[in-house]
């Protein structure tokens, strides 16, 4: 399924550029926010609490700590929000692009 830009009217072409910009600022803001969310719990995580056990026992700790921090923290709560509102803007960005090939693709 393709869609052609040159004979179609000049709303569809705004409305399909709107959808492939919308998707790419929704990635990009996602994938950077889950980097610095990912960066925020592991300087609230301290690994300095599980020295004395093992290697899977501190990976366990941790890996809990990290739900712990990711959903109950609350100095993580604006990324938080931003991670899960990027996403469902580009999840629904995606698919009204997805939609307009559909419904005026050859």
């Amino acid at each position: 399924m393709t869609l052609k830009i040159d004979g179609q009217s000049f709303f569809l072409q705004i409305g399909v550029w709107g959808c492939v910009t919308m998707f790419l600022v929704s990635f990009l803001t996602f994938a950077v926010a889950y980097f610095l969310m990912i960066t925020k719990v592991a300087e609230l995580n301290r690994p300095s609490e599980f020295s004395g056990y093992s290697f899977w026992e501190r990976s366990g700790r941790c890996d809990s700590s990290f739900s712990r921090l990711f959903f109950f923290s609350p100095e993580i709560q604006g990324l938080r929000r931003l991670i899960y509102c990027a996403g469902t803007g580009a999840i629904l960005s995606f698919g009204s692009l997805l939609s307009l090939v559909l419904i005026f693709g050859d």
